[in-house]
């Protein structure tokens, strides 16, 4: 997709730093994303932690609540690979200053802690609104302290990047989905722009519902 000049100084320039880890994730999104300043996190292979873990009945459906960091989290037992994303993601919030030797920035726990609850919030209505399992994100650290929450499914592929100025957490998202047109060619039916974290957006859930 071609960008103009105008397109990518609407965006943050961010050096973008990709990883043997996360190298299919990082193609699938460039050149479009690198052009347009995103700032591509990547997964530290850390020795994950001990984390607290017990499953009990509510309301007739089995949930699994388990403690990360100092918070207790509630989950649907279906959405048990989301569960062990959060669990090996706890270690980004460890990581100090200059943590991949390039100046990456250590992560604020009110970030993480907010990403957490709205990927938890989403993935648990559309299990319970549309009785839709959709993927688990991987959960990525930026050098810029931001994070990234991708998806890459056979149909669709989604990035939000989540990050905090000032105490204020905002998000920005990026995805596309496959399509046959009505000359059967098979496109890419993209869709970009900001997230509201103060309002749930039911027309990004909906969206989303592609993403299994």
């Amino acid at each position: 997709m071609k960008t103009t000049g105008s397109e990518i100084q609407s965006y943050r320039q961010m050096e973008t730093l990709p990883s043997k880890t996360h190298k299919t994730y990082y193609d699938s999104f460039n050149p479009y994303l690198n052009h347009k300043g995103w700032d591509i996190g990547f997964k530290i292979p850390c020795k994950t932690s001990v984390v607290q873990e017990k499953s009990k009945k509510n309301h007739n459906s089995e949930v699994i609540q388990f403690v990360v960091g100092d918070k207790l989290f509630s989950v649907s037992k279906q959405l048990e690979d989301l569960i062990e994303e959060i669990k090996f993601s706890e270690n980004l919030i460890l990581l100090e200053e200059d943590w991949d030797c390039n100046g990456g920035l250590s992560l604020d726990k009110k970030l993480y802690f907010s990403t957490i609850d709205f990927i938890v919030l989403y993935s648990e209505h559309l299990l319970k609104s549309y009785n839709i399992v959709i993927q688990s994100p991987e959960i990525n650290l930026c050098p810029n302290g931001s994070l990234d929450l991708s998806w890459m499914t056979d149909k669709a592929r989604l990035l939000i990047n989540m990050k905090i100025n000032n105490g204020i957490i905002s998000g920005r998202f990026y995805g596309y989905q496959k399509s046959l047109n009505e000359n059967s060619e098979l496109v890419k039916i993209e869709k970009e722009g900001s997230i509201d974290m103060s309002n749930f957006d039911e027309f990004l859930a909906v969206w989303m519902k592609v993403l299994v």
